[in-house]
């Protein structure tokens, strides 16, 4: 984004945000008149979540672009929809997926932002999060980092190089950054996994990529 996502939230607590600015951003996802009217004790958990979640991505940290754009988006939708209103999950036609899925895959390991993909499709930010979530099972971020994952994997497997060259070449911020990503998706350390399937052929056979379908 433009504007670093926390510091986007940031900004609306504290009236700095250009909400016109917003609402051309998010288009027909966001509603403007429902921030400019005054909620008193106003509570909502799942954007309290979302925020939480937001609050924690390392300021700098660019290979959680994406996640980072996916929360300000979900935020700032979430508090201007209508809650009355009925809520539709609508899946991206084959077309739209496939089209989605080849450019991110082509762009690894280059980190790219929300409102990037959403434009090869033509919709806005919000609604393309809910549609590529509701078609894949996973939000445009975790599907991402699958992908990376599967890089990771292919390049422990295939070479002797050190793990801060593997994470650089695969967009994560350090060998540190990897190897807790790595361990939080398969349960052990690159190194580990690298060496189990290096001194056992047959296991480096059976190995199951992180691809996502």
């Amino acid at each position: 984004m433009g504007r670093r996502p926390r510091s986007a939230v940031l900004a609306l607590c504290d009236g700095r945000l250009d909400l016109g600015k917003l609402e051309a951003r998010f288009e027909d996802a966001f509603d403007i008149r429902a921030l400019q009217t005054p909620r008193l004790r106003f509570t909502d958990p799942k954007i309290l979540t979302l925020v939480r979640l937001l609050v924690e991505i390392p300021e700098g940290d660019r290979s959680s672009a994406l996640l980072g754009d996916s929360l300000t988006a979900a935020i700032f939708t979430l508090l201007s929809v209508d809650p009355q209103a009925e809520q539709r999950e609508r899946k991206l036609a084959p077309w739209q997926e496939r089209r989605v899925k080849d450019y991110m895959r082509e762009q690894l390991p280059r980190h790219i932002e929300l409102q990037e993909i959403a434009a090869l499709i033509g919709q806005s930010q919000w609604h393309f999060c809910r549609a590529f979530k509701a078609t894949t099972g996973m939000s445009p971020y975790q599907w991402q980092l699958a992908e990376r994952l599967t890089l990771v994997q292919q390049h422990l497997i295939s070479s002797d190089m050190p793990l801060d060259l593997v994470a650089e070449i695969t967009g994560f911020s350090d060998a540190m950054h990897l190897i807790r990503v790595f361990k939080k998706r398969t349960g052990e350390t690159p190194g580990a996994w690298r060496r189990a399937r290096k001194a056992n052929p047959v296991e480096e056979q059976r190995t199951e990529m992180l691809e996502p379908s």
